[in-house]
């Protein structure tokens, strides 16, 4: 998904000019299409009625002073720049106008005002706003348990992810890498091409025809030269100077060593990565597997999800979704692993389990993944 369609939770200390009685202090932001709005403001455009029901929803353990504090400075910051973002539809609009503001000062090419509204703006957020959930309701439960993990990671009551667990990483598969290398000749295709009509456009030369601009040879000789030596356009370039550590030793579920920077000056520099001999990376399965979940008993996600309806019950996340929810996922998961054995479910569903208390249940179906 494209960059600006991300939904990131982050934790901001303000500023001492921003808010007097709360500088210094931190607060918890959302940032979404371009714009950066304060967690409550949020959470009430999406329609949550009161403070009330939005900490029931992020459910978390208020003897903790740290998450206790990080949510009064939050609701503080919001009610000091939003005055009355609790009134019917106030939130929504301020939301809407903030992607619009935004969308329009800081993109390259800004749209005309006329062609992007505060309506178009407000489909931007049911839309693009966690598109697997059709409702605003589920949304922002979803949100919500992303402010949970935030704050157990803060208090230290969640570990965080291993980044150097092959489960958090993803390989390039041979369709994205023909995307890009693809992609990437016909932007250098179009630039020759622009610079040669421009040549004839001054002065007393004659424009020809389209094809005489083109060079079909850019786009014939880049992917002859990927698929000989092998230079995929896949490395970040490094423009600044900064301190990086020695190389990383192996997590227990890859072999060889990881270097911090992925740069093309070399074939020693850089990220080599070495798959063990019976490594595989999954590909596309086109078998359902909600339907298998349904079967091995979890509860299908409704349209408008309470505080009630998710007491005693456990978040069921395929892929990062929310799909459902389940009572017995003990039992829940003994199913699934049955079918998995008997072939019913493919072979690279894996499933995380730990404190459900704090973390909630993750099965995982995703491509170019590597099962050692």
């Amino acid at each position: 998904m494209m960059k600006k369609l991300n939904v990131v939770v982050r934790l901001e200390e303000l500023p001492p000019s921003e808010c007097k009685h709360l500088g210094g202090q931190k607060i918890l932001n959302v940032q979404f299409m371009y714009c950066t709005i304060p967690l409550w403001v949020f959470l009430y455009a999406l329609g949550m009625p009161s403070d009330k029901e939005i900490v029931e929803m992020i459910d978390i353990n208020l003897d903790v002073a740290t998450s206790v504090n990080l949510l009064l400075s939050t609701i503080s910051y919001a009610d000091n720049k939003f005055d009355g973002f609790c009134k019917a539809g106030n939130a929504l609009e301020i939301v809407k106008k903030s992607i619009l503001n935004d969308r329009i000062s800081n993109t390259k090419f800004p749209p005309k005002v006329s062609g992007f509204t505060l309506e178009s703006a407000g489909d931007c957020l049911v839309q693009y706003l966690f598109p697997t959930l059709s409702r605003c309701k589920p949304k922002a439960f979803f949100l919500g348990h992303m402010v949970k993990c935030l704050l157990q990671s803060c208090s230290g009551q969640q570990k965080l992810e291993n980044r150097d667990d092959f489960r958090n990483k993803r390989l390039d598969l041979a369709a994205e890498l023909l995307h890009r290398e693809l992609q990437n000749r016909i932007r250098h295709t179009e630039r020759r091409m622009v610079k040669a009509i421009q040549r004839d456009l001054y002065g007393e030369r004659t424009t020809q025809q389209i094809e005489h601009y083109i060079d079909a040879s850019i786009i014939t000789n880049g992917l002859s030269r990927a698929f000989s030596t092998g230079p995929w356009p896949h490395h970040n370039y490094v423009k600044y100077i900064g301190n990086v550590g020695d190389a990383r030793f192996p997590h227990p579920s890859q072999l060889g060593k990881l270097c911090f920077l992925s740069t093309p000056d070399g074939e020693k520099c850089g990220l080599v990565k070495n798959l063990a001999v019976t490594g595989l990376v999954s590909t596309n399965s086109s078998e359902p597997l909600l339907d298998k979940l349904l079967e091995c008993g979890m509860e299908k996600l409704t349209d408008g999800p309470t505080t009630m309806s998710l007491k005693g019950k456990e978040k069921i996340f395929l892929n990062g979704d929310w799909v459902g929810l389940c009572k017995d996922f003990l039992a829940f998961l003994q199913v699934l692993k049955s079918k998995r054995r008997s072939k019913e479910v493919p072979r690279q569903v894996m499933t995380t389990l730990g404190d459900l208390k704090i973390i909630p249940a993750k099965i995982y179906l995703k491509f170019s993944m590597n099962i050692l």
